[in-house]
């Protein structure tokens, strides 16, 4: 896992065992590619792609595993964030 800084590009690996809402998107269960570079998150499995704004909320404890959160709405579960594992740093999708 890599840190988020302003004006450079990180990847993360995230692994969804449950199918999320991102902007009306379904992502589905898989392996998904996260870039984050300047305040935008493109989540990419095969040739699916979907960005969004994003704001990276630094903690006082790290995370142990990287985790998503979500939110259910309309009887789906609408991604908000992602927890980096090994970080101290989440993703908050926009």
């Amino acid at each position: 896992i890599h840190l988020a800084f302003a004006g450079t590009t990180q990847h993360y690996n995230v692994n969804f065992v449950h199918p999320y809402v991102l902007h009306q998107t379904v992502l589905q269960a898989g392996h998904y590619r996260v870039v984050v570079s300047n305040n935008l998150a493109t989540l990419q499995k095969g040739h699916q792609e979907i960005a969004t704004n994003l704001k990276v909320k630094t903690i006082n404890r790290k995370y142990n595993q990287t985790g998503v959160v979500s939110t259910l709405k309309n009887n789906k579960q609408v991604l908000t964030a992602i927890e980096l594992g090994g970080t101290h740093k989440k993703i908050i999708m926009d």
